[in-house]
């Protein structure tokens, strides 16, 4: 009896911890980026331009837009019902929910990492390899990026519809019929080293710091090195140079708060696999830990109309011009120079 009491009371404690995370924390993050993300879009659309990278940017706010919904469907609606005894039917339908919620959700993200890749890719050849650049940087070469990330997306992260299906349970500490989350293709050892662990680890973590690390690095050392030649070859104007320099640093605290923001997660997918061999502490601190490293996650794919708000003065102006209810026309300048701007970014 005063074993379930010590459980029951540690459940609740954990309840109010996952929903000042979960409701407070995630829940205003994801907010916060979905009108981010979605001003970013209506600019990238209203402003058109013959600018690959600019192109290139959409997919990584809609897949970023995709992701935080799933978040909200999977971690924010769920937490509240424990913590303030309203909106019980995503409480109880979380199971399910997140049998399709988590697939969608992991597509979003592989699509949003490789897009961004993508993005820096553009920038490295438009920098690095200018004589080159022009047989690749065009929108059809764009266009077929695009589509050859979100099929590789979704056929990477279709094993995760059969990792978990949804079976009832008995709350010993409510009384009361839920449904929990019953492994399936994580049942096997296999399976959740290898694709869930590994494969994750490898394809959404080392492979695109690696890249972007690689390409970020290149594209500063060039720009050191050759600002006069390149400002030569890609016609830009003196005017545009202080912007340049700016951008160069926007390339890098991208790279850091994707470096800062994905990292937590490996120990996560450890931490989550192994829940079956964890002692007590270790799985107490997972409840503690995995909301903190999903919050860091959220914030990356919140945090992109930050960015460009505070770093790119053509975003601000374009962005203001729109409120404004600006024509065209009247913000035809603005629109150009965020292009070009926006050629100078490695985000």
């Amino acid at each position: 009896m005063n074993g379930t009491t010590q459980n029951c009371s540690r459940v609740e404690e954990i309840t109010v911890y996952t929903f000042v995370i979960h409701v407070c924390l995630i829940g205003s993050l994801c907010t916060l980026g979905l009108i981010g993300n979605t001003l970013s879009l209506i600019v990238f659309f209203r402003y058109k331009a013959r600018s690959v990278t600019f192109y290139l940017l959409r997919p990584v706010a809609i897949a970023d837009n995709v992701l935080l919904l799933m978040t909200i469907a999977m971690m924010v609606l769920p937490a509240v019902y424990p913590a303030l005894g309203v909106m019980e039917l995503p409480n109880r339908e979380e199971a399910r929910i997140t049998t399709w919620a988590w697939p969608l959700g992991m597509t979003a993200q592989t699509v949003s990492i490789w897009s961004l890749i993508l993005v820096a890719l553009d920038r490295y050849m438009s920098v690095c390899k200018p004589f080159k650049a022009e047989s690749f940087r065009n929108l059809k070469g764009a266009r077929i990026g695009i589509s050859v990330v979100i099929i590789f997306s979704v056929l990477y992260n279709a094993p995760r519809l059969l990792e978990m299906r949804p079976e009832e349970m008995i709350d010993a500490c409510t009384n009361t019929t839920r449904y929990y989350l019953e492994n399936v293709l994580l049942a096997f050892p296999a399976y959740r080293i290898g694709y869930f662990i590994v494969s994750y680890t490898v394809i959404n973590i080392i492979i695109p710091l690696f890249v972007l690390s690689y390409m970020n690095v290149h594209l500063i050392r060039e720009l050191r090195k050759s600002r006069k030649a390149r400002c030569r070859l890609r016609f830009m104007s003196p005017s545009l140079q202080k912007e340049d320099d700016l951008m160069t640093k926007l390339s890098i605290l991208i790279v850091i708060v994707f470096i800062a923001c994905q990292a937590p997660s490996l120990l996560t997918q450890i931490l989550n696999v192994s829940e079956d061999y964890l002692d007590d502490q270790t799985l107490l601190f997972r409840q503690y830990y995995v909301p903190f490293s999903n919050a860091l996650v959220v914030l990356n794919s919140s945090l992109n109309f930050v960015i460009y708000c505070v770093f790119c003065s053509g975003f601000r102006r374009a962005l203001i011009g729109m409120f404004l209810h600006k024509s065209l026309e009247q913000s035809n300048c603005d629109s150009n120079k965020y292009s070009s701007v926006v050629e100078e970014t490695n985000v």
